[in-house]
């Protein structure tokens, strides 16, 4: 949600957020409704998918603010932590849809 927020970080950004915060909401819907409904034990193995996608884009997302405040707010001074968050917010989606299709 901070990316999404954030008028820092540009529309693609934006964007890669988007689709991770959606593919988050398919696998919990995938979870609820699957049938036959999964047993608490594969339940719990799915919901760490989710964490482990969360980790990924967060501390990709510290690393940029951190860079972005340290360079004096000179977006144009953090294109590499940029290109690594937009790495990581496509690496944690995939993460995501692993978990729904495996």
């Amino acid at each position: 949600m901070q990316i999404i927020g954030s008028n820092i970080v540009g529309n693609d950004v934006v964007e890669l957020a988007a689709q991770y915060m959606a593919e988050h909401a398919r696998l919990e819907l995938w979870i609820g409704r699957h049938q036959p409904a999964l047993s608490f034990r594969h339940q719990f193995e799915l919901g760490r998918a989710p964490s482990e996608a969360l980790l990924v884009a967060y501390e990709a997302w510290v690393a940029f603010e951190a860079a972005y405040q340290t360079s004096g707010k000179k977006v144009d001074q953090v294109r590499d932590e940029r290109e690594q968050l937009k790495t990581a917010l496509g690496r944690a989606t995939q993460t995501l849809i692993r978990a729904r299709t495996e």
